[in-house]
C-alpha cells in the first residue's frame, strides 16, 4: 500500500494546488539544506528538522490515507460503543477515510491545511482530548507501517 501512495499522482495534485504551501516548504528546505544546488538525497535525521513538510505529509495522508480502512477485528466480549452494543464475536472494521472526513471528528474536512498538524493544533488537540484516535494513516495508528 505504501508504494501505491507514493507512485498516484494524488499527493502532487493536492500540493499543486497551493502555491503558499509549497513556499513555505521550499523555505524550510532552504533552511535546512542551504541555497547552494548540489545532488544530495535527504537524510532521516535532516527531516527531522523539516516541521513543516512533515505536517503536509501527514495533512496529505489525513485527505488521502495509504488504507481506507482498519483490519477486521473480532470482539472478545459483549462491547458498547455509544449507544449501541455489539456482542462477542462481531467483526469491526473502521472506516478511515470517514474518520479523516468526519466534520464531528475535523474542522473544515475538506480544506487542505498542514497547520493542523504543528504542536498546539488540531490534530495534537484531538490526540490528548481521549476522544480515540483521529489519525491512522496506515489503519492502526500513526506509527503503524503499512505492508
Amino acid at each position: 500500500m505504501t508504494r501505491q501512495l507514493m507512485h498516484s499522482p494524488l499527493p502532487f495534485i493536492i500540493w499543486s494546488k497551493y502555491t503558499d504551501i509549497q513556499e513555505k516548504a521550499r523555505q524550510e528546505a532552504i533552511a535546512v539544506f542551504g541555497n547552494e544546488s548540489k545532488d544530495s538525497i535527504a537524510i532521516a535525521e535532516e527531516t527531522k528538522d523539516m516541521q513543516y513538510l512533515n505536517c503536509i505529509i501527514k495533512e496529505v495522508m489525513r485527505i488521502a490515507p495509504a488504507a481506507t480502512n482498519t483490519t477486521i477485528h473480532r470482539l472478545t466480549e459483549d462491547t458498547e460503543i455509544g449507544s449501541h452494543v455489539f456482542p462477542k464475536g462481531t467483526d469491526i472494521i473502521q472506516d478511515i477515510y470517514e474518520i479523516h472526513h468526519n466534520p464531528r471528528v475535523w474542522n473544515n474536512t475538506s480544506e487542505f491545511r498542514p497547520e493542523r498538524f504543528l504542536p498546539g493544533g488540531e490534530a495534537e488537540n484531538l490526540a490528548l482530548s481521549g476522544k480515540g484516535m483521529a489519525w491512522l494513516p496506515f489503519g492502526n495508528g500513526a506509527r503503524h507501517a503499512s505492508a
